[in-house]
């Protein structure tokens, strides 16, 4: 019974977490800095290993002006598993920042070509 007590906590925690940590990101898209660290603290607290919370946290030191408060936290971030999800964003930015500007985004399709008409049951 102990041990199901331990994981309903732990799953609860690591929910409450996920939730300060989204609502600290909302804040940080929305500029209010102060806010997403205390969203971002109260996440860490909720659940210490959870990755995206610390980073959420560095984003917030970052704009409020506190490097090495930053830098701890992104690197807590990348000890808990954030490595390949900062990875693709660098890519991603990189590539948003590189394409032309009137550049559509591909559809998987050449010009002119029809779409396939879909299958009937009698098809399959």
């Amino acid at each position: 019974m102990a041990r199901v007590d331990a994981f309903a906590t732990a799953a609860v925690n690591s929910v409450a977490s996920w939730i300060c940590a989204s609502e600290a990101q909302c804040h940080s898209e929305l500029e209010q800095f102060e806010q997403a660290l205390a969203k971002a603290l109260r996440a860490t607290e909720e659940d210490a290993t959870f990755g995206r919370a610390w980073d959420c946290l560095g984003v917030a030191h970052r704009f409020l002006n506190q490097e090495d408060k930053a830098v701890e936290c992104f690197q807590k971030a990348i000890e808990l598993g954030l490595t390949a999800k900062i990875e693709k964003a660098v890519r991603d930015d990189q590539a948003r920042t590189t394409a032309p500007r009137n550049a559509r985004p591909r559809t998987g399709r050449t010009a002119g070509t029809a779409r396939a008409a879909p299958m009937s049951r009698s098809e399959l």
